[in-house]
């Protein structure tokens, strides 16, 4: 029967000494839970990596196409108001257009008319008192008279007012002692302006005052 002896020498040659079993076993709490741990652990980086793939999938891809739209929306809108204000300027060009043609034309048609007003004027002025045909004349007068009025033409005052370079046309200058001096004496022919603009001026003869107070002048 072996003694203790002999059995501890063989646990000697066998490598095994007491406590070490323990030892082994044992060790550090802390590095056991430290080594535990750093194996159980996943690694910062692949950490961050996987919550940036999780919100790029959930991201909805219809966000890229929505924001696309509104930008050709916005385009769009800019387009139309544009063109808008396009058609509006156009619009009223174009009106403007048609009403200095109008007003072009109508004074093409009243320069025609005013010579044969002229005449009958002049016709009036030279029948005799009584004379049935006078009558007839001013009938025509008055109405081609109503018909210049009707469309904006006027007659300018001409004698005995104060001589207006803008309005009158001065033929000639002569001595009154009956009219001022720079003031219409006689309307040779009658002046005319169409809504309100001159289109043609009175053709007439103004005062240069009395004869002697033109002389001295003189």
């Amino acid at each position: 029967m072996e003694t203790e002896e002999e059995k501890e020498t063989a646990r000697d040659a066998a490598g095994e000494t007491p406590g070490a079993a323990q030892d082994a076993g044992a060790g550090n709490p802390q590095e056991a839970d430290g080594a535990q741990n750093a194996g159980d652990a996943p690694s910062g980086d692949g950490a961050d990596g996987d919550a940036q793939e999780t919100r790029d999938a959930g991201a909805d891809p219809r966000d890229a196409e929505i924001a696309q739209l509104k930008e050709r929306l916005a385009a769009a809108e800019d387009r139309y108001m544009r063109t808008l204000a396009d058609f509006d300027n156009y619009r009223k060009r174009s009106l403007r257009d048609r009403e200095d043609f109008a007003k072009t034309a109508a004074a093409d048609a009243v320069k025609a008319i005013l010579p044969t007003v002229d005449n009958l004027a002049r016709a009036l002025e030279s029948a005799s008192p009584g004379d049935p045909l006078a009558d007839g004349v001013k009938l025509s007068y008055d109405s081609f008279l109503s018909a210049l009025s009707s469309i904006g033409a006027e007659k300018i005052p001409a004698a005995g007012e104060k001589f207006d370079p803008n309005l009158h046309e001065a033929l000639a200058q002569m001595p009154s002692a009956d009219v001022e001096a720079g003031f219409v004496m006689q309307e040779y022919r009658s002046g005319w302006t169409l809504n309100g603009k001159l289109l043609r001026a009175a053709q007439v003869v103004v005062s240069s005052g009395p004869a002697a107070e033109s002389a001295e002048k003189a």
